[in-house]
């Protein structure tokens, strides 16, 4: 008959589940420095493209991070209402925001300045801000790779 040996199975799972919790925490630290890049950028397109935005410039929060099975991310998205009753769409006699005394959402506005409206036009803040945004973005998580990686 022969004889198997598993021994040293148990060290050897210690030692990958280790080595994926520090790929995970590695990973959030990307998440988190890519995060604030994107959003200073968004903040400051805001201020260099629009007029009159300390609302909704202060309005973008980043939320917490996110894991799927796939991906890890953090959204960045308009938050609260603007102190002010603008009617932006609905039609009829149907008012948006009603319930909220006429203020608008921050997200609303975004969105408007972004694709323009009937008769305003489009300022894509966000579409300019992510592009600028990416290279260093990029830059960034290398460089935390490369100090940091598992391995090195």
């Amino acid at each position: 008959m022969a004889n198997c040996e598993t021994g040293g199975l148990d060290e050897l799972e210690q030692q990958f589940r280790q080595g994926d919790e520090a790929a995970g925490k590695l990973l959030e630290e990307i998440v988190n420095a890519q995060t604030d890049i994107v959003l200073k950028a968004q903040q400051d397109e805001i201020a260099s493209m629009l007029y009159d935005t300390g609302g909704f410039q202060k309005s973008l929060k980043a939320g917490n991070i996110v894991h799927t099975a796939t991906e890890c991310y953090r959204e960045i998205q308009p938050d609260g209402r603007a102190p002010h009753t603008a009617d932006y769409g609905g039609g009829g006699n149907k008012r948006k925001g009603k319930s909220q005394k006429g203020n608008v959402r921050y997200a609303t506005i975004g969105w408007i300045y972004e694709y323009g409206t009937s008769s305003i036009a489009a300022r894509p803040w966000l579409t300019s801000a992510n592009a600028k945004a990416e290279p260093e973005a990029q830059e960034k998580a290398q460089e935390i790779w490369n100090e940091k990686s598992v391995g090195q």
